[in-house]
């Protein structure tokens, strides 16, 4: 079954993407099963949003500035009909991580490490962050290792402070 994911951060809602997900809501009750639908963050792209990302059979579409009126004829056209609307493709993705489409570019030229998921799961579930990894170094911390060896760990990342010195983590600890 197709997976249909709306970018619901804040650039994503600001240009709209919650009529857009309200949208393929009324789509989904009115044709069920036709598609899974999933909020998620930001997809990473916020010049296109309101973003809407498709997964089927391991390929990933992600159709950029759709509006309520798109939604639908994407609806109609890819999830119902199969086609993929090339003029409306931002970026596509493939199963060996290859990226295509007009924003390909962009995307190519970037390593996500922190949020590297942000965009692919809902950031409302605890269930789905911990899926995905969530909490596995807060569980180490809390329960592995002692408070030297955290502050040592710290130290070794070479993990900076934010207020503009760039100051070194683990001297402050």
């Amino acid at each position: 079954m197709k997976k249909v994911f709306v970018g619901m951060g804040t650039c994503g809602l600001s240009a709209g993407a919650q009529q857009t997900y309200d949208k393929l809501g009324e789509l989904l009750n009115a044709n069920p099963g036709s598609f899974e639908l999933c909020r998620t963050s930001c997809i990473n792209m916020c010049f296109r949003e309101p973003l809407v990302e498709i997964r089927d059979n391991g390929s990933r579409i992600f159709y950029g500035d759709v509006t309520p009126e798109v939604a639908e004829e994407i609806f109609k056209r890819h999830i119902l009909g199969g086609e993929v609307i090339e003029e409306k493709v931002a970026l596509t993705l493939d199963d060996d991580g290859n990226y295509g489409g007009a924003e390909s570019g962009f995307q190519e030229l970037q390593q996500r490490i922190v949020l590297r998921n942000c965009g692919t799961i809902d950031p409302e579930s605890i269930e789905e962050y911990q899926a995905n990894g969530g909490y596995v170094g807060l569980r180490k911390a809390l329960l592995e290792m002692k408070p030297e060896e955290i502050i040592e760990e710290i130290k070794q990342s070479g993990l900076r402070g934010r207020g503009g010195a760039g100051f070194p983590t683990g001297l402050k600890w």
